[in-house]
């Protein structure tokens, strides 16, 4: 009969093991978790490790945004603790589903958008500084629906956006490659980003390749057609929110930056300068009093001395 003492002694390395909470060999333990979100429901769809260590999270998000659900941007540091955050959309539903960092260190995310661009839903390019902040961005697609799922930067500084379209094609859905530029093509001269004491601005832009269609949203209403610059005439104080779009030939559209301004009263008069010279008039005033009653306090003194 073959001795036990091996099958007893694995045994009682397995239950020590067991016991003092030894991992087999491969295993990993959790090192720290975060979550990121509001009352609403969000949706992480794409992860980047940043350049400096941390991570770039893109999504959708239903707690924050403009409405319906939104292009949702995190940065964390390399610990997760969130850096900033930002959101892009509209009033409709809008999910990004790929995301790189860029070489010149910020970000672009795709996925498709039901607040811009054609109909339905369109194929959305958004592109932004280091810190999230929108530089430009561009709708691709037609009257149905048009989502991206899979977003590469091309070596001359262009995207490519691969998704599906219902759109073109054979019919159904069909795969769909769109290769991009990478350019902004829309650049706004007038109104800058700063305060106005006027109701009237003039609308300067720049459009560097043919456009079959140019419009303009301010603060986030309707698309205006407009065939060239122009002045918008008895704008409201406050804050305020434009961007130009452009359609080409194919039927892609392209938005510049998103310009916000305010539009203020100013004042007549400038009130600390009246006020400080209220008060120097009165100082003056006194002063004046006060030299009037010492003379007279003088005079009768020195008649009563003779």
């Amino acid at each position: 009969m073959k001795s036990s003492k091996p099958a007893l002694l694995v045994f009682l390395i397995m239950m020590f093991s067991c016991l003092v909470g030894i991992q087999p060999v491969g295993a990993s333990s959790e090192m720290w978790s975060q979550t990121y979100g509001g009352p609403g429901g969000e949706y992480a769809e794409a992860m980047v490790q940043t350049s400096d260590g941390g991570y770039a999270l893109a999504g959708y998000t239903d707690s924050f945004g403009a409405g319906g659900s939104d292009f949702w941007l995190v940065k964390t540091d390399s610990f997760g603790n969130m850096e900033w955050n930002q959101t892009y959309g509209g009033a409709s539903f809008d999910h990004a589903y790929s995301l790189v960092e860029t070489s010149g260190g910020g970000f672009a995310l795709a996925g498709y958008t039901g607040s811009f661009g054609a109909e339905y839903a369109n194929f959305w390019l958004v592109k932004t500084d280091m810190y999230g902040n929108v530089e430009w961005n561009r709708t691709y697609g037609g009257a149905r629906w048009d989502s991206v799922s899979s977003l590469v930067e091309a070596s001359d500084g262009g995207y490519a956006l691969l998704g599906f379209t219902d759109s073109f094609g054979a019919g159904g859905s069909d795969f769909w490659l769109v290769m991009t530029d990478g350019k902004d093509v829309i650049s706004i001269v007038s109104p800058e980003n700063k305060t106005y004491f006027v109701k009237n601005v003039s609308l300067t832009f720049i459009v560097n390749k043919p456009a079959s269609w140019i419009g303009y949203s301010l603060d986030d209403q309707a698309n205006v057609t407009v065939n060239g610059n122009r002045t918008i005439i008895g704008l409201s104080l406050g804050e305020h929110n434009l961007t130009v779009y452009a359609k080409d030939a194919a039927g892609n559209t392209g938005a510049s930056e998103t310009i916000y301004f305010t539009i203020a009263q100013k004042e007549p008069f400038p009130t600390t300068l009246i006020a400080a010279t209220t008060v120097i008039v009165a100082i003056a005033v006194v002063g004046a009093a006060f030299l009037v009653y010492f003379r007279k306090v003088k005079k009768t003194t020195g008649k009563a001395e003779k």
